[in-house]
């Protein structure tokens, strides 16, 4: 990928940091791809819009939401 590893690892901080705790959405558009997938039980929609309506999914069920990132890997760590 053209994008550096540091870059995508701080990219997935971000959603955990911004997104799910906060409900910043914003923060989505900063860094996912537009075609990106969301890897959820329930497939909301494509690409970043799916994404950003299984974070506000989230949210209203467990409004207190939070993450923490024990470890982040990127493509080529291994």
């Amino acid at each position: 990928s053209a994008v550096p590893r540091v870059k995508r690892r701080a990219g997935a901080r971000r959603v955990a940091d911004e997104c799910l705790p906060r409900g910043d959405l914003a923060a989505a558009d900063g860094v996912l791809a537009p075609d990106c997938t969301c890897h959820s039980p329930a497939t909301l929609a494509p690409g970043v819009a799916g994404t950003k309506r299984w974070v506000m999914a989230l949210r209203r069920g467990f409004p207190e939401l939070s993450a923490v990132v024990e470890g982040a890997i990127a493509e080529g760590d291994m």
